[in-house]
């Protein structure tokens, strides 16, 4: 129904610790785990230090081996029209 006719497989290599691996649309990072952390919030995310912010940050948290991989919510605010042209 789709036009697809192909499908292919990419053997992707699972991180074995935490990985920065994205953005989320409110500006937060989200990070690839191995093992998912015990004190995730609500939305899916911690504060804790990362070796991009040796200082702690607040960042999602994105299982390997677990689905959704994606926030469940989320904590901080989308920018719209963030952008001025002058």
């Amino acid at each position: 129904a789709n036009g697809i006719t192909q499908i292919s497989c990419v053997n992707i290599e699972q991180t074995v610790d935490v990985q920065l691996v994205g953005f989320a649309k409110d500006g937060y990072p989200i990070y690839a785990y191995a093992n998912e952390p015990a004190d995730v919030d609500e939305c899916g995310g911690r504060h804790a230090q990362t070796t991009e912010y040796p200082s702690g940050s607040y960042h999602y948290v994105a299982s390997t081996t677990i689905a959704t991989n994606v926030p469940k919510c989320l904590k901080g605010v989308a920018a719209i029209n963030a952008f001025r042209f002058q």
